[in-house]
């Protein structure tokens, strides 16, 4: 039995399929499966169940007192390759768009920092612009980033983390009714930011350009404030939503016509990608994001 082989079983047990974890681990489906089956042979007994016609894995008995034991393993593993001489932590420079850092990330950021004591974060925004944003991963800046746009290039690995709905928010003194039909919402009173640019060009046909909004917000602090105001309306991602409505003075609408979901990205350097500090942060990502329910978002890696 071999570290490799207990962290291809555990990652088949974060994306309980073997084709997604075959590509998280960047190899061959065949060789996940011999070392699925190296590891089962050693061990003794099935790991998983071989279900025809499933596409998602679940877990033998023996499989689910296996997979508390792996956790422990890793665990202790980090543990003891972190006694050392004394030695600066290694740090995870992470570029995050505003939103998604503000609200959906710090109990990822918590769970990564007591789970894997060994490691620092430093934290930035992420430009709009995704050509700017690659340049901080190119230039070593940064070594993860987190966007709803990208640009390939092809020293970077790119690929979607999780979808989320985008819903209206409007202050609970507004006349709109509810649901909400497009024509009712009146565009100088929308408080409006650049959530990506398939939803820039989604707004612009589906509302116009003839009329400015009240206001443009590149951070999400100001959004209570503003959509609190009269007949004040945002398009905000249902994330940014549950804190934001968690106020007496806004509410959440249902709507009359469909809003697409906003897509996130994860990008970072091929060289990076395979660091331990990397794929950690994103065990911890998927465990966090997981426990979110379908209607709230769709986890894609």
């Amino acid at each position: 039995m071999t570290d490799l082989e207990i962290e291809t079983f555990l990652t088949i047990c974060w994306h309980k399929s073997i084709s997604k974890a075959a590509e998280s681990l960047h190899i061959t489906q065949s060789s996940l499966s011999t070392r699925l089956k190296k590891l089962e042979e050693n061990i003794g007994c099935q790991l998983f169940f071989r279900r025809n016609g499933t596409r998602t894995l679940e877990l033998t008995p023996e499989g689910v007192q296996f997979y508390q034991y792996a956790c422990q393993y890793r665990d202790i593993t980090h543990n003891m390759l972190s006694i050392r001489q004394k030695k600066e932590p290694e740090e995870l420079r992470i570029t995050v768009v505003n939103s998604v850092g503000t609200y959906l990330f710090p109990p990822v950021y918590e769970q990564f920092l007591r789970q894997y004591p060994m490691y620092r974060l430093e934290i930035e925004e992420a430009d709009n612009a995704p050509a700017f944003a690659n340049k901080k991963l190119t230039d070593n800046l940064m070594d993860i980033m987190f966007h709803s746009d990208v640009q390939m290039e092809s020293s970077l690995s790119i690929f979607p983390v999780f979808s989320e709905p985008m819903v209206i928010i409007c202050s609970v003194n507004s006349s709109y009714t509810d649901p909400v039909s497009q024509n009712q919402l009146l565009p100088n009173r929308e408080i409006s930011a650049k959530w990506s640019d398939s939803m820039q060009e989604w707004h612009q046909k589906t509302f116009g350009q003839a009329e400015q909004p009240l206001a443009k917000l590149t951070t999400m602090s100001n959004f209570q404030m503003f959509t609190s105001l009269e007949n004040c309306w945002a398009i905000v991602p249902l994330s940014a939503a549950e804190e934001i409505a968690d106020n007496t003075h806004i509410r959440r609408c249902q709507t009359r016509f469909k809003i697409p979901k906003r897509l996130m990205y994860c990008v970072v350097r091929q060289s990076a990608y395979k660091r331990q500090s990397v794929q950690n942060f994103l065990a911890c990502l998927h465990q966090e994001l997981e426990k979110k329910s379908t209607d709230q978002l769709d986890l894609l890696f």
